[in-house]
C-alpha cells in the first residue's frame, strides 16, 4: 500500500465494517489515513465454498439518516424476510452497519450475480421505499462486479445515481 500511495495511486477513501470490538482495534493504526469506522449490528454469510476469482456483485447502498432509530427498526424487522429470501437471491453477505456520530448506514451485500441483485431489490422495495420517505436518503450507491454483470444492472441503477466498479481480480475464502 505504501508504494501505492507513493506517487501512483491516491487513496479516496478507507473503510472498516465489523463488529465494534474489532473496528476499535484498528482505529489507532487506520485513523491517520483518514479512514472511516462502520460498526455492524446485524447480517449474515451464508455457508458459500472458496473462489479463486471472485465474480460476487457487491451492492453497497450508504443513507444519511434522518430518523436513526425508526430507520433500524424498519430494516431489522425486514431482516428475517431478507435472510429467507438469501437462497433465491444468491446471497454471499448482507449486512447493515452503522457511523453513529455521522448519523450515516452502509449495507454490504453481495450476490452471485446481477438477477440475484435485481430480485433483492425487488424484495426489499417495501422497507427501502419506507425509510427513503422521510427517514434516510440515500448518499451513494456503488456496485463492484464483474463489467458483464454491471451492463445488467445499468438500467435499473443508473438513475439512482450508482457508481460502477468492474472487479478485476480476487479471491473469496470459503464460508462454513
Amino acid at each position: 500500500m505504501k508504494a501505492a500511495l507513493d506517487g501512483l495511486a491516491e487513496l479516496e477513501r478507507l473503510e472498516v465494517h465489523g463488529p465494534k470490538a474489532e473496528v476499535d482495534k484498528l482505529r489507532d493504526a487506520l485513523s491517520p489515513l483518514g479512514c472511516l469506522f462502520y460498526v455492524t449490528e446485524w447480517g449474515n454469510r451464508p455457508a458459500r465454498p472458496a473462489m479463486d476469482n471472485d465474480t460476487v456483485c457487491h451492492l453497497y447502498p450508504y443513507f444519511q439518516l434522518k430518523q436513526p432509530e425508526e430507520f433500524k427498526k424498519i430494516w431489522y424487522d425486514a431482516f428475517p424476510d431478507t435472510k429467507a429470501n438469501q437462497l433465491a437471491e444468491k446471497s454471499h453477505q448482507y449486512a447493515f452497519s452503522f457511523k453513529p456520530l455521522a448519523d450515516v448506514a452502509s449495507c454490504r451485500e453481495s450476490y452471485s450475480d446481477a438477477e440475484g441483485v435485481l430480485l433483492h431489490l425487488k424484495n426489499v422495495d417495501t422497507p427501502l421505499k419506507a425509510v427513503l420517505n422521510g427517514r434516510a436518503e440515500l448518499l451513494r450507491l456503488e456496485v463492484h462486479a464483474p463489467a458483464s454483470e454491471i451492463e445488467k444492472l445499468r438500467p435499473a441503477l443508473e438513475p439512482l445515481g450508482c457508481q460502477f466498479f468492474t472487479t478485476g481480480w480476487g479471491f473469496r475464502n470459503a464460508v462454513q
